[in-house]
């Protein structure tokens, strides 16, 4: 299909029958022909108050004529358009409505939240390991913070031969270190999903800033549990 054709789209069927539907120029899109969506509509049955999903939405003709031929909700992409009785205002180009969408998937993505304890955890075991102190996991670390003596009388940590003489204080010192890192990387994360979610509800944040938010709060805890690794 040209560009020029694109631009002549209508909707075939439905309270938006008639409908002029825009296209950018070009042939970044490949909207479904009309006869081809009009064929394709008159075999489907029972969809009234049906969801469709516009995967490769570009002009986002196939789901707006599934609305307009009684869909209660069409997904575009990125972008959810849902109406209860009324007729959805189409704009010129509704693609524009993604950027938010996804900057809103980007900001909501816990890689940040996720990664910080377990980084931590195996930071804080490691170090341990090489002074001959070994944490049964991240519930010995939370066990040996609160009760060292009896994390030791339970073998929750287990001082190997040849560990320091002062292995059972550095036990409780370093877990409570850790418990600590993990306590920072969890607020730093939740902090920084909270900053830039208000940003973008404002429309103050741009997707590259959504990205380089999540990413930078990602290693920030990351190289933070890993100073664990130094522990002395």
């Amino acid at each position: 299909m040209s560009a020029r054709e694109g631009w002549g789209l209508r909707v075939t069927g439905g309270t938006l029958r008639g409908r002029r539907l825009r296209a950018p120029r070009g042939a970044a899109t490949r909207p479904t022909a009309d006869r081809v969506r009009q064929s394709l509509f008159e075999r489907l049955a029972g969809l009234p108050g049906a969801a469709v999903l516009d995967l490769f939405a570009g002009t986002g003709a196939l789901g707006i004529e599934a609305l307009s031929r009684g869909a209660a909700a069409a997904v575009f992409g990125l972008l959810t358009w849902s109406f209860f009785g009324t007729s959805p205002e189409l704009g010129a180009y509704w693609v524009a409505f993604r950027l938010p969408d996804l900057i809103f998937l980007v900001l909501a993505c816990p890689c940040a939240l996720v990664i910080s304890t377990p980084v931590t955890v195996v930071a804080a075991v490691t170090s341990a390991a090489r002074r001959g102190v070994l944490f049964k996991g991240g519930l010995a670390l939370e066990r040996a913070a609160a009760d060292t003596p009896g994390a030791l009388a339970r073998h929750d940590v287990l001082l190997m031969p040849g560990a320091a003489a002062d292995g059972g204080t550095f036990a409780g010192t370093h877990a409570r270190r850790a418990l600590g890192v993990i306590r920072q990387n969890v607020t730093l994360a939740l902090l920084t999903k909270l900053v830039f979610l208000v940003s973008a509800v404002m429309g103050a944040a741009p997707l590259w800033l959504a990205v380089v938010a999540d990413t930078g709060a990602t290693v920030a805890v990351t190289l933070n549990g890993l100073r664990l690794l130094r522990a002395k």
